[in-house]
């Protein structure tokens, strides 16, 4: 084989890699190849933001993807997620996208250690009756496809987290958990956004906004004025179930963005805050401030506003 046949077969083989690793990314994941875009949009928790100069709440940005997890570990969040979801469409109502990430550990020698032979139920079961050498760690996150539009059902609805935390503290599972709860705006269900707004939201300049000293990114004025009414329309024409088959199509959870996230939550023990985000832990200790992580009082759950929501009223 010639020198330049070899060249060619080698460009070809390389073009090949970088398309099939292009293609694992679906259009609009990436608008820019900096590290901090990719850092926003591929956190392997959620990236925690202070919300106040007091230190009284810290908000979670729940736009994730996980990814590497063998098939063992994904059957054991898969298996975690079916098992919370009675309780969590119970309280928070059908039109719900739920993901998991589990870490079970027991201790040897002072040590804790992964430990990846137990089903999801026999993990349970052991930190239940064993909470000081067996734990496990939660990273849950819930979508529900329900902006909130008044008073009354912000309060429903941090009420319904409440007592999904209280539940969670009933099962033995609160002491190493991180919660996120997202209300991401329904009109992501429309046919409309899927087939033609998700795209020109990607192309879309986009300029920045400051909305209560907060610096906002967001799409042009126009588009989202059209957006917001089109896909409006196609939503009061579908049917429940045609909204739940295409809530339940999602396999790409970046599919909705942040941006169309209207408010959020963000839930963490105590130890988990510890283990995960020790600046954070040493910095409430110092204050004094560790029992917010409780969560005994309705008003320590906070529905804190997403800056970036795209969609207009």
């Amino acid at each position: 084989m010639k020198k330049k046949d070899k060249l060619v077969i080698l460009f070809l083989m390389i073009l090949s890699i970088i398309t099939l690793v292009a293609c694992a990314y679906n259009e609009g994941e990436i608008k820019e190849g900096n590290e901090k875009d990719l850092y926003e949009l591929y956190p392997t928790r959620a990236i925690i933001d202070k919300h106040n100069e007091n230190g009284t709440y810290y908000s979670g940005m729940l736009s994730f993807v996980k990814i590497g997890d063998s098939f063992g570990i994904s059957k054991t969040n898969e298996d975690a997620a079916d098992y919370f979801m009675t309780e969590i469409k119970t309280l928070f109502g059908e039109r719900v996208l739920v993901k998991i990430f589990v870490n079970y550990k027991e201790q040897s020698n002072g040590v804790f250690n992964y430990e990846f032979s137990l089903g999801f139920d026999e993990m349970i079961n052991e930190v239940q009756i064993d909470p000081e050498n067996k734990r496990m760690e939660l990273d849950m996150y819930i979508y529900v496809f329900d902006k909130i539009d008044t008073r009354r059902e912000e309060e429903e609805r941090q009420r319904q987290i409440f007592d999904f935390v209280q539940y969670l503290k009933k099962e033995g599972l609160y002491d190493y958990l991180e919660l996120g709860v997202s209300f991401v705006d329904e009109r992501v269900l429309a046919p409309g956004y899927r087939e033609e707004y998700r795209r020109k939201i990607f192309l879309s300049p986009g300029r920045n906004y400051e909305i209560d000293g907060k610096t906002a990114s967001l799409p042009q004025m126009e588009l989202r004025e059209e957006m917001s009414k089109n896909l409006h329309k196609e939503l009061i024409r579908m049917s429940e179930e045609e909204l739940l088959e295409n809530m339940n199509g999602i396999r790409d959870y970046s599919f909705f963005w942040r941006n169309s996230e209207q408010c959020y939550t963000w839930v963490c023990s105590a130890n988990k805050l510890k283990l995960d985000y020790e600046d954070l832990y040493e910095e409430y200790k110092e204050k004094n401030l560790l029992e917010l992580f409780t969560y005994e009082k309705l008003n320590n759950i906070r529905i804190v506003e997403n800056y970036n929501y795209f969609f207009l009223n």
